[in-house]
């Protein structure tokens, strides 16, 4: 599963969500549009947030960024939610038979926005059980590089358990070499 799926899902849920918008949902043409107790306000809201939404889609998959996939999610949810309003209210009133296409459209559009959001949080899951290198501040595995002083080198023998003593790339990132003295790192860097 990738994150095209969601994005996928998410964007036919906001061409069906904005389609809503203008499809009667019952009987005498009510649309989301048109409703007498708002004006267009909300049909506009569902408009922006289906706009919102398609907008937040494209960038994600234009920059490729995981996290904007829970940006574009929102809106298209709270869409979803607006969209559900409706068939809700004909549910409670008894009268789901009623429900005309824009209706069922928007149930559809809340549907896909919901696995769209289960795509996303089990790709979130995945993502987070896959196990990350982590940088160590264990003792050098390569051989020691030489930094030249002006004087003979002496190196101690090595030991068995470990890499003999000398200078390694700083497992610290502080400096470019640090000073491993075959047991510990020491506070000698070198640049």
């Amino acid at each position: 599963m990738n994150p095209y799926v969601a994005r996928a899902l998410g964007a036919i849920g906001a061409v069906l969500g904005i389609v809503a918008i203008w499809v009667d949902f019952a009987p005498g043409g009510a649309t989301y549009w048109d409703l007498p107790e708002s004006g267009h306000a909300i049909g506009i809201a569902m408009l922006v947030l289906g706009i919102l939404a398609g907008a937040g889609i494209v960038f994600a998959s234009l920059t490729q960024m995981r996290a904007l996939d829970q940006l574009w999610l929102l809106p298209g949810l709270v869409l979803g939610g607006i969209a559900l309003f409706a068939p809700l209210t004909a549910l409670g009133a008894g009268h789901i038979g009623d429900l005309q296409t824009g209706g069922w459209l928007g149930v559809v559009s809340c549907g896909l926005f919901v696995a769209a959001g289960i795509v996303n949080v089990l790709l979130a899951m995945r993502q987070a059980a896959t196990p990350v290198p982590v940088a160590t501040t264990a003792a050098p595995a390569t051989a020691a590089l030489s930094i030249p002083t002006g004087q003979p080198e002496s190196k101690p023998a090595p030991e068995a358990s470990g890499p003999v003593a000398g200078w390694y790339p700083d497992p610290k990132g502080e400096a470019r070499l640090r000073y491993w003295d075959g047991k510990d790192w020491t506070e000698n860097t070198a640049a």
